[in-house]
């Protein structure tokens, strides 16, 4: 429970991911799903143990499997989400939390709808940024990245 709200599974492992990854973006850090993994920091924040066993072996899985494209694509996601920000702006301008979130966001567009991420992530910015233009400039950049990559998967179809 953050913020004295109670939060789904989903919700709370998109939360915890954004906060590991803020602290890569915090400190000027490329993510690194080997040194997250072998610190076991994701079991330190997310109880896992309130999910079954299967559920608990999914949401890791998922987790580990977003910061590896991160790290891997982590250049490409920026690149990406310069595309869609005003031109007086930079990546290294924005808030480290904006570009977590974002980047969180832009690894999970691949994979699943955008009205889901879209949502997910807004409501974590709405949760925990207090600036309310926040969320307005997070849902357009998510939405221009997820038709951006609807348009690559029809293409490559």
């Amino acid at each position: 429970m953050l913020n004295n709200k109670t939060y789904s599974n989903r919700r709370y492992m998109r939360i915890m991911m954004v906060i590991v990854v803020y602290t890569y973006e915090l400190f000027n850090k490329k993510v690194n799903e080997k040194e997250i993994f072998e610190s076991d920091l994701m079991n330190e924040m997310f109880d896992y143990n309130v999910l079954t066993t299967s559920k608990r072996n999914e949401i890791f899985k998922q987790q580990m499997k977003i910061f590896a494209n991160i790290e891997k694509n982590y250049e490409v996601f920026v690149k990406m989400i310069n595309k869609f920000i005003r031109l007086d702006w930079t990546w290294t301008r924005m808030d480290p939390l904006i570009r977590a979130i974002l980047l969180c966001a832009s690894s999970e567009l691949w994979n699943v709808d955008i009205g889901i991420v879209s949502n997910e992530y807004v409501e974590i910015a709405k949760d925990f940024i207090p600036d309310d233009k926040s969320y307005k400039f997070i849902n357009k950049i998510i939405d221009n990245i997820g038709k951006e990559y609807d348009e690559f998967k029809k293409k490559k179809n």
